[in-house]
């Protein structure tokens, strides 16, 4: 893993509320704002509900959603946004 990332992954149930590993990534974000991209295996290990979906919204970065083959970012259309949005 090169110096400009870190790898999260998140095994845990939607179940519980709080996932240890999302809080940590989006800490990293918050406190490295040169990283700007997050690249997620599977939409659903990333969105487990709204909220989620909004705090990364807020920390503008592009999400690339490998297995889907979509990248979104605040140019995306509205659509595509609401379309992965809506799958949380």
């Amino acid at each position: 893993m090169s110096s400009c990332g870190r790898l999260f992954i998140d095994a845990e149930t939607a179940k519980t509320t709080g996932r240890t590993n999302f809080t940590e990534m989006v800490k990293y974000l918050r406190k490295h704002p040169g990283i700007r991209s997050v690249l997620v295996e599977k939409t659903d290990r990333l969105y487990r509900n709204l909220k989620d979906w909004v705090t990364l919204d807020e920390l503008d970065v592009e999400i690339h959603l490998a297995k889907e083959g979509v990248m979104l970012s605040r140019d995306s259309r509205s659509s595509e946004k609401f379309m992965h949005a809506s799958r949380s």
